[in-house]
């Protein structure tokens, strides 16, 4: 498909609903893609950033239906939006178009499963459970993050696997750059960043460095903010691990990319939720196409990438209470006797490689559903 091809020289027009931001890295990529793939001209439909369920949903609506009739051949929901869903198909059904919904994140496994803020059987639970059944299955095609993911929402909502496309998160262009850390000394330079969240498990990151037996040749950064900051503190204190720990407030971008230069390992997720066994994080992405070792939970996700890094990724069982801290002290033993080797030489090619065959999957979906409703 190209300018060309399509509808009779008119080039693709995707309506990208719902965004929260043009900067965030899935929906930036994912409209990089298809100009660069379809030509595509793509109008953005920004959330309202005003309170209310309501008023978004309105807004989303008004602004969708506001372009001439017909002239989207493609809606995308973007991500986080799993409650708009039933909006974002008005809008296709509006303009003849095919329906992709992003499903990044839903709102069942994070609000139940990760902040246990809804109680799992209430009603309430249902509802989101609902909702997110709903975005599954209202797309002609559905994206997620993972191929542990996709099983998921066939499995769990019914998600026709015909419809299913795996959109990795995959890692920017400034984690390729950064460059090989001096080792100057004998320490073990390990990184967390991220808010805090339940995927993270830092609770049983913090237990995990107190076990540790080689504690004197690891030293610790952790960077962010998020409601549990202060409880991470607490307890880093009540361990008698404080000293090993430096806690930094969240910085920017550019400043993040200093700060995993100057480590030797970055921590992923080690959380016990089944979202936390389906997702592979930014943290993930970036640690290793930067060349670090990265350490997080064993999960079917992460098993995807192990053929393309090898080594580089460690995995830990965190049903064993000792499992990461024994992975710590190897490595941290394995630099202090200087044969810990080089973390991932060729990772970032490798990876964006992977990331660029399922996004040219999901491309070929594009282009048989858009026809299809033009046909």
């Amino acid at each position: 498909m190209s300018r060309k091809t399509f509808s009779e020289g008119r080039p693709l027009h995707v309506l990208y609903l719902g965004v929260e931001s043009e900067g965030y890295p899935r929906n930036a990529r994912l409209r990089e893609y298809l100009v660069r793939r379809f030509d595509a001209q793509i109008s953005v439909v920004a959330i309202d950033t005003r309170p209310g369920a309501a008023r978004k949903a309105w807004t989303l609506l008004r602004r969708g239906l506001s372009l001439p009739r017909r002239s989207v051949d493609v809606v995308i929901l973007a991500e986080f939006q799993n409650k708009n869903a039933a909006i974002a198909r008005a809008v296709a059904w509006w303009h003849g178009a095919a329906l992709v919904v992003d499903w990044f994140v839903g709102l069942h496994e994070t609000r139940v499963g990760d902040w246990m803020l809804v109680p799992d059987r209430s009603l309430h639970a249902r509802v989101l459970d609902v909702v997110d059944r709903a975005a599954a299955r209202l797309g002609d095609i559905v994206v997620t993050d993972t191929d542990a993911r996709v099983q998921m929402l066939h499995s769990r909502y019914g998600a026709h696997l015909n419809r299913l496309y795996t959109l990795p998160v995959g890692a920017p262009a400034w984690a390729a750059r950064i460059e090989q850390r001096e080792r100057s000394d004998s320490l073990t330079r390990v990184l967390y960043y991220g808010g805090y969240l339940p995927l993270h498990g830092v609770e049983y990151i913090l237990r995990s460095i107190a076990r540790c037996r080689h504690l004197d040749l690891l030293r610790f950064v952790f960077v962010g903010g998020g409601q549990q900051r202060g409880r991470a503190e607490s307890l880093a204190k009540e361990l008698g691990i404080e000293t090993s720990i430096v806690f930094r407030d969240p910085v920017p971008e550019a400043r993040l990319a200093s700060y995993i230069e100057e480590s030797d390992v970055v921590l992923g997720v080690f959380g016990g939720s089944e979202k936390a066994a389906t997702v592979i994080a930014n943290k993930v992405w970036q640690g290793l196409a930067s060349g670090r070792r990265v350490v997080s939970r064993r999960s079917p996700a992460l098993a995807e990438v192990v053929d393309i890094v090898g080594a580089q990724l460690v995995t830990v069982d965190i049903a064993d209470t000792m499992a990461l801290a024994e992975a710590l002290d190897e490595i941290a033993l394995a630099n202090r006797d200087g044969v810990g080797g080089a973390a991932g030489a060729g990772t970032a090619e490798r990876l964006e490689e992977y990331v660029g065959q399922r996004f040219d999957e999901f491309g070929a979906g594009i282009e048989r559903v858009a026809h299809a409703h033009r046909s």
